[in-house]
């Protein structure tokens, strides 16, 4: 059954998507101090938890790319204007937000660089606002839509074409870093350019949006759950095994993985077909989707927060710290969102 919004139109289940790729990327960052920090690994009876929180966060970014792609790649009318548009409102934040890091280092009169070095900084991982590179990564993705618009429009198998062979380099890489011996090589692209991963992504979420509109899925809606479900185990023993193997712990290794694809993908055809919701969880989901972009943005600063007051010790202080930055950083967002002028940098 497709769930549409009656008052937006919009389709429920990505929204879900997108709200589970935000608490996924809470999960992401708070949980890993926990269990490691300063390249050492942190012995205690719980750490094994907090690697289970950190890597049931390996979806995020993966899904945001997907729900991106299941719209964008399949919109009825693309051009490269609208795709500067989008561009442009992304970039107010990014301008913005790393503005008030200028002014606020310069008006406490600490050394400075040159704001557009810092603002560049931030698209290639670097600097507070590191995690910027998402977005440097999605107007690179952006440029492409068109090309992938007009190529699903014209031939569907193209389009699984060129997919596959993304994937394929994907995999590549992945069996790679298991039978080398080395340290990851993705590790030597800055994620902002991993194109052949986003890329997978992206387009999968554009093939997925592509057969829901002809109910495609309708064969095997019943078995996405267990599907699931047991992806899910299987994604978590690899994940924990695999840290142990490579020494190397960031989920962002994991994304080239051909279980970790699977499982990512059975994720967001769950959320998309969850039966139905309620009026009140209706609203609920769409609020936190809504302000998913300002939640990604300000999550950042309120675990700093929430790491100088609580420390980075102890699993009832892992769960207290995810729980309260993503309310925390929920609020905020609401709250700057119903400002004029402000409501640009969290609202996208």
């Amino acid at each position: 059954m497709k769930i549409v919004s009656n008052s937006r139109k919009r389709i429920i289940g990505v929204d879900l998507v997108k709200v589970f790729a935000c608490f996924s990327v809470i999960l992401l960052h708070t949980s890993m101090p926990f269990f490691y920090s300063n390249q050492t690994f942190k012995i205690g009876n719980f750490s094994i938890i907090s690697e289970i929180l950190y890597y049931a966060g390996t979806a995020a970014v993966p899904l945001f790319f997907m729900a991106n792609g299941f719209f964008l790649i399949n919109r009825s009318k693309m051009s490269y204007r609208y795709i500067y548009t989008k561009i442009g409102l992304i970039l107010v934040p990014v301008f913005g937000w790393n503005a008030i890091l200028y002014l606020t280092k310069f008006l406490l009169g600490k050394n400075q660089e040159n704001y557009l070095i810092i603002v560049g900084k931030s698209f290639l991982q670097r600097g507070f606002f590191f995690q910027f590179w998402f977005l440097g990564a999605l107007i690179i993705m952006l440029l492409l839509v068109p090309i992938f618009n007009s190529i699903i429009k014209r031939s569907i198998k193209l389009f699984s074409v060129i997919m596959l062979l993304c994937l394929l380099i994907s995999w590549g890489f992945d069996l790679y870093n298991h039978f080398s011996g080395q340290m990851p090589i993705q590790k030597s692209v800055i994620q902002t350019f991993r194109l052949w991963t986003w890329n997978s992504y992206y387009m999968a979420g554009g093939l997925i949006g592509f057969y829901y509109r002809r109910d495609g899925f309708s064969k095997i809606k019943k078995w996405i759950g267990y599907v699931l479900g047991i992806t899910s185990v299987l994604m978590l023993i690899y994940s924990i095994l695999n840290l142990r193997l490579v020494k190397t712990p960031f989920a962002e290794y994991n994304y080239d993985n051909i279980l970790i694809f699977f499982w990512i993908n059975f994720i967001f055809l769950c959320c998309v077909f969850i039966p139905r919701f309620s009026t009140t969880q209706a609203k609920i989901i769409e609020s936190i989707s809504k302000y998913s972009f300002g939640i990604y943005i300000v999550h950042v600063i309120v675990l700093k927060i929430f790491e100088k007051l609580l420390g980075t010790s102890g699993i009832f202080i892992n769960l207290v710290t995810i729980i309260g930055v993503f309310i925390g950083s929920w609020i905020i967002t609401y709250v700057m969102a119903k400002i004029p002028y402000l409501n640009k940098l969290v609202v996208f």
